[in-house]
């Protein structure tokens, strides 16, 4: 299994972070010749396109080989002798398909059971078509890392430079910015509401400055390759924290007539919601930027791509499904924004809800960096501080990453929203890495082998759907944040109460 230092690399790179890079640049040129030679005018289906990747890997299983055989005859002529390089493990599909549902199972189960409040029970088809989509949008991503034959990449970076140049590397770099920021931001709004359910003394906003004070000098680390064990924790946290909304939602639920003077109230459709739900939805699908580091690693990633991808969303759409569902049964219209905002709602906390505020409030303090240091590397490189060396590039490391932690604690903290503010992040920029970009690059790489009229269009639908979703979730976004600040024009009111 590749270990997560290596898919959080993917993030990591100043160079692909910030949308340059100086090692890989190309020759548009030739790249223009190699993705359009003269003699393609067939049609690509999926035969097709396995049957190109089929033979790109025999070209590698060659190379290798003629390789090896050099070294022995260098051996035997008495030659300088040189040690053959070691080769790196390949990860099975089961070790890949692990790795990404560790990154994509986290904290994003929480607002799951408030999606449906928004749409009703018949979110959970909305559901499950995401998961389709985005499987399909991730064999997409996926294809296309494989359109030039011998060459390699490993980041969504990469192919975004691949099918538009350089400009398309930043822009795939400005949009995973805005995530990977607008995650920092929505972890220290959970981590200082979770707090403030523990400890009611201090309220949120004291919280998030807390923590934000102690999560200054961890930002200052130049990198965090052994985050692995904190990708498991969190996979595990978040597995134990839907355990617990399930059954505990379940079992409120079937006592609700009994129990409760007024009866939990639903809703089975609600046209208004769609895009609220969708864009919540999205914002824990949406993955889509670690799969270039994960599939690099796998053992014949050409023949093994679909099963990966495949039992990932199967697993992730079930684990998402039943939390969603335990949540919304439990507490139907009434269901918050955050889960665990509704368990105490019956009485004293129980000893089970207080170990899953710890857990997931212990795994988002220790996921905090990994978001911000690829952003914060992004911003270094922009400003040109890793060019420089010494005690000048320490110091001006530490005073921006100081900066970009201050930023997010004051964003937290004048709009402590945490469903408003993940609908706005997904739809600004979660929406577009899964169902916008995918089809697109996939099309400006292959549309020299031809298209069936059928792939094309399930290409444009796709678009459509990611810019329309992203359009009107920020529409949604931006109303429903408004509306909060209107209810509360001063964030800071009753700072210490």
């Amino acid at each position: 299994m590749p270990n997560q230092g290596d898919i959080q690399h993917s993030y990591a790179s100043p160079t692909t972070m910030a949308g340059f890079n100086h090692h890989t640049q190309i020759d548009q040129p030739a790249l223009y010749e190699e993705l359009n030679p003269p003699s393609s005018s067939c049609d690509v289906g999926e035969s097709d396109f396995d049957d190109v990747l089929d033979a790109d890997e025999d070209v590698e299983a060659s190379a290798d080989h003629t390789l090896t055989n050099g070294a022995d005859s260098l051996d035997s002529s008495g030659g300088v002798v040189k040690k053959k390089k070691k080769k790196k493990k390949k990860t099975t599909v089961a070790q890949a398909v692990f790795s990404y549902i560790c990154t994509c199972v986290g904290a994003g189960v929480l607002s799951l059971p408030g999606a449906l409040r928004y749409m009703g029970w018949t979110g959970l088809i909305l559901m499950f078509i995401s998961a389709l989509a985005c499987n399909h949008t991730a064999k997409y991503l996926i294809r296309c890392m494989f359109a030039i034959p011998g060459r390699r990449v490993r980041s969504y970076e990469d192919i975004g430079e691949m099918a538009l140049g350089p400009k398309g590397r930043t822009m795939v770099a400005v949009f995973q910015t805005i995530t990977l920021f607008g995650v920092c931001t929505i972890f220290l709004i959970l981590i200082g509401g979770n707090m403030n359910t523990i400890v009611p003394k201090l309220t949120l906003h004291v919280w998030v400055f807390i923590f934000g004070a102690c999560l200054i000098p961890v930002a200052w680390l130049k990198t965090m390759r052994e985050v692995s064990y904190l990708a498991i924790f969190g996979v595990l946290a978040s597995l134990f924290v839907a355990g617990v909304v399930v059954a505990k939602g379940f079992h409120r639920a079937a006592q609700s007539t009994d129990q409760f003077d007024d009866p939990i109230k639903y809703q089975t459709f609600n046209a208004n919601g769609i895009s609220q739900c969708f864009n919540l939805v999205v914002f824990a699908f949406g993955c889509h930027s670690v799969l270039p580091n994960i599939v690099v690693h796998m053992a014949k990633p050409q023949k093994n791509y679909k099963r990966m991808t495949g039992w990932s969303y199967i697993i992730i759409a079930l684990i998402f499904m039943l939390a969603a569902a335990g949540g919304y049964a439990g507490w139907g219209l009434a269901t918050e924004d955050n889960i665990l905002n509704n368990m105490d709602d019956d009485g004293p906390r129980s000893l089970v809800v207080t170990l899953a505020y710890v857990f997931i409030t212990a795994h988002v303090v220790l996921a905090y960096p990994i978001p911000l240091n690829p952003v914060s590397l992004a911003v270094e490189h922009w400003m040109g501080i890793d060019l420089k060396t010494g005690r000048q590039e320490l110091l001006s490391r530490i005073t921006v990453r100081s900066l970009l932690v201050l930023l997010s604690v004051f964003i937290a903290s004048v709009v402590p929203y945490f469903g408003e503010l993940l609908s706005l992040v997904s739809a600004l920029s979660v929406v577009a890495g899964v169902f916008i970009f995918p089809p697109w690059f996939y099309y400006l790489l292959y549309r020299h082998r031809g298209f069936p009229v059928s792939e094309i269009m399930l290409m444009i639908f796709l678009g459509i759907i990611g810019v329309c979703a992203s359009t009107v979730g920020v529409y949604y976004a931006i109303k429903d944040l408004i509306h909060e600040i209107q209810q509360n024009p001063n964030p800071f009111d009753h700072y210490f109460s």
